[in-house]
């Protein structure tokens, strides 16, 4: 069973081609590992798969499911980042808020998310805690 497809997906970014017709299949229970020089794509590709960038053109398949312009928050796939992506004088709340705070104006929906996500990660009561307050 295919999960994840890209049909012929390029990418340019401030007009530099990243990368050009890609095509890729990846099956059920398929390993995958991308290996490549630095400014390879690789990254870029990652960021494709995740949403946190839209292809210049083609499309993006997740089970079936055209995902190409579907933001990063509907998509089933995410990003772990190698170093921790926190703002260290930021609250925990204040973090997980971040990217939601420069798109939306409601504030107190942002941080009702928010509160919920740390409920899913039983860190309730801590919304106020900087990141270093909080064990790994």
């Amino acid at each position: 069973m295919v999960v994840v497809e890209l049909k012929n997906v390029s990418f340019s970014q401030k007009g530099v081609d990243i990368l050009t017709d890609i095509n890729l299949t990846i099956h059920d229970r398929e390993y995958l590992t991308i290996v490549g020089p630095t400014g390879a794509g690789k990254t870029s590709l990652i960021g494709l798969l995740s949403g946190l960038y839209t292809p210049t053109s083609g499309q993006i398949l997740f089970n079936g499911l055209d995902i190409t312009h579907l933001p990063p928050y509907e998509r089933h796939c995410g990003v772990m980042f190698e170093s921790y992506a926190l703002f260290p004088h930021l609250s925990v709340i204040d973090n997980i808020s971040y990217a939601r705070h420069m798109h939306e104006s409601n504030h107190e929906e942002t941080y009702a998310i928010g509160e919920a996500m740390l409920d899913l990660v039983r860190l309730n009561g801590r919304e106020q805690a900087l990141p270093h307050e909080c064990s790994g």
